[in-house]
């Protein structure tokens, strides 16, 4: 009886060692199916977040030309005003502060 018995329980572990085996099977081909879905996941992400950056760099040299332009054209602007015919000659400075109307002893034209 014994004998029978022991039979019985090697052939219940071989059953359940084999359903194990082909379980641990089935989850390592899903596992490597999906490892190049992922890398080309991976490396399309990398390709936008290169793109996108390239994007943000030109972006940025465009704003810091125009700001670069800008500055520019102001210093140009204020350096190309006459000086008042009455007043001796001033420094730049000064002209810039008149021109914002910042006198001495003057409101600022913003507040007249």
């Amino acid at each position: 009886m014994w004998i029978t018995i022991s039979f019985a329980f090697v052939a219940i572990l071989c059953v359940g060692g084999t359903a194990l085996a082909c379980w641990y099977a089935r989850n390592a081909v899903r596992l490597t199916a999906s490892r190049p879905t992922e890398l080309r996941s991976l490396t399309s992400r990398i390709v936008v977040l290169e793109s996108s950056v390239t994007e943000i760099e030109e972006s940025l040299k465009v704003i810091a030309n125009r700001v670069k332009m800008q500055r520019v054209r102001t210093a140009a602007n204020h350096l190309l005003d006459p000086p008042n015919a009455d007043d001796e000659p001033v420094s730049i400075k000064d002209r810039l502060r008149r021109k914002a109307g910042l006198t001495a002893g003057q409101p600022a034209k913003h507040s007249a």
